[in-house]
């Protein structure tokens, strides 16, 4: 960053954005629209939120029941499971695992997010180069670690640390408010369009849905369409079991 902007890293640190506070409604995507009246309901819960970027944690909490699952809403992401007990795929019925991938750092290069005090394609350059090099490396690799941690914690995380040069509350609460909002519209398309899904567990990056067999189909279309609509990539699996305890 230092290179990019012609500037001393002295001086770079010495940069922040401060916010007496942070209007969610301003951060929301206008993409993340809703049909169900729960989500309906949680959208308009984070547009009526003011935060104060000095008091953020437990800033705010919610939770709905979707689909007889509890989802609950933080600051920092999105949980949810349903009730305890064993899930099984078999008898014409199968577990479907989809997440994202890098979600909150391909969230920010997706959409030119940046903390306000640097300039949005030098920041996201940068964070993109770190993305495409831990691709090339192998997980069993202690370098791909290595990487991770600049994406998540210190490209992300930091833009909440108030020590940090990246400090900007409200970037940060944009990238974890647009990923909360932006998986529930996973979920909820999901179970629009194959209304027999059960929904199994949603948690900040992904979710494991319960549906026909015969749905496989229609479920990877519907993912097709999310990623269209949020300019980002899923990653698929499928699970034989699960055991939910909480």
């Amino acid at each position: 960053l230092s290179s990019a902007m012609q500037m001393d890293k002295r001086e770079l640190r010495k940069m922040q954005t401060w916010r007496d506070s942070v209007e969610l409604k301003y951060a929301i995507l206008p993409q993340l629209t809703f049909t169900a009246k729960e989500c309906i309901g949680v959208l308009e819960m984070f547009r009526m939120k003011r935060v104060d970027p000095l008091n953020m944690k437990g800033a705010f909490s919610h939770s709905m029941r979707f689909r007889g699952m509890k989802i609950g809403y933080g600051v920092g992401g999105v949980h949810g499971a349903a009730a305890h007990g064993h899930y099984k795929s078999g008898k014409g019925w199968i577990i479907k695992s989809s997440d994202v991938s890098s979600y909150y750092p391909n969230l920010t290069i997706s959409n030119s997010w940046a903390p306000a005090h640097i300039p949005k394609k030098v920041f996201c350059d940068q964070y993109k180069w770190f993305y495409d090099e831990r691709k090339k490396i192998p997980k069993k690799n202690p370098v791909n670690p290595a990487y991770k941690e600049v994406l998540n914690a210190a490209g992300f995380g930091l833009t909440n640390e108030k020590n940090s040069f990246l400090y900007d509350p409200l970037h940060f609460l944009r990238v974890t408010v647009n990923g909360q909002l932006g998986l529930t519209k996973l979920l909820e398309m999901i179970c629009l369009a194959i209304p027999e899904a059960k929904p199994l567990m949603f948690n900040t990056d992904g979710v494991e849905t319960l549906i026909p067999e015969g749905a496989s189909d229609l479920y990877m279309k519907v993912c097709k369409e999310w990623e269209d609509l949020m300019k980002l990539q899923l990653e698929h699996a499928e699970y034989s079991d699960i055991y939910l305890t909480d």
